[in-house]
């Protein structure tokens, strides 16, 4: 970044001129290169960016009845405790109605489950914190991590459950890896793939392909009706390719 001084020629300039960008910061001009933009629009991303304009469109075609609910939601939503941590990330502190309601609905859309337009009431059940047969710290080998989950109780309305992992050396940021419906009976989950990020890319890449492999990992259940679980412990997977 370099600076510029004023004089009789320049005396304010901003914008850009091919690949350098003028600026003012804290009074002073400076000129600086265009970053360069990546914009690999991934499936994932795209679908995301039009669930975003979807949800907003659908948020002011609400009544204003139901807007205000999702005002009141929005102030009571358990995002802003400390249920929501390690890979699952939380909003913190009161969410507006708006934020509220696309929160809420990412999630649902997230497992496949329709928008809904109205908030869940408070008096809907949440899904128990999800079981697995793992122990906190397990190897798995021939390039896979194999696993059962279940949620311990009945549940009243469908479930879905949210597996996130991240690596933990060379990691992309947490996302999940793969969603699944969940019931009372054990599920067997196996996955065969993770995100990382190599070549400044982030990119899921097979762990047959990986001689050892280490990541962490954590589980949710996702209701129907916009209510969420605990999320579990933190598990720490090793894979070792035979």
């Amino acid at each position: 970044m370099a600076k510029i001084k004023s004089s009789g020629l320049i005396q304010s300039i901003s914008g850009k001129v091919g690949d350098l960008v003028f600026v003012r910061h804290r009074g002073t001009l400076t000129v600086r290169k265009k970053p360069k933009s990546t914009n690999p629009r991934t499936e994932l991303q795209i679908k995301v960016r039009q669930s975003l304009g979807t949800l907003i469109k659908r948020y002011f075609n609400l009544s204003f009845y139901d807007r205000v609910l999702w005002e009141e939601h929005g102030h009571n939503i358990p995002f802003s405790d400390n249920l929501y941590s390690g890979l699952i990330r939380r909003p913190s502190g009161k969410l507006r109605g708006q934020d509220a309601y696309i929160s809420v609905n990412q999630v649902l859309a997230s497992c496949g489950f329709p928008p809904i337009d109205k908030p869940p009431h408070p008096s809907t059940p949440r899904p128990s914190s999800l079981c697995t047969d793992l122990s906190h710290y397990s190897q798995h080998r021939q390039g896979e991590a194999r696993f059962k989950a279940w949620i311990p109780s009945e549940h009243p309305y469908k479930c879905m459950a949210q597996i996130w992992a991240q690596a933990r050396k060379g990691s992309s940021h947490p996302y999940i890896a793969q969603v699944i419906e969940i019931s009372t009976t054990p599920r067997e989950v196996v996955l065969t793939k993770i995100k990382v990020r190599k070549d400044k890319k982030n990119m899921e890449l097979p762990l047959k392909e990986m001689k050892k492999i280490e990541f962490k990992m954590q589980l949710r259940a996702v209701s129907e009706k916009g209510v969420f679980s605990i999320p579990t412990c933190m598990y720490i997977l090793e894979v070792v390719s035979d």
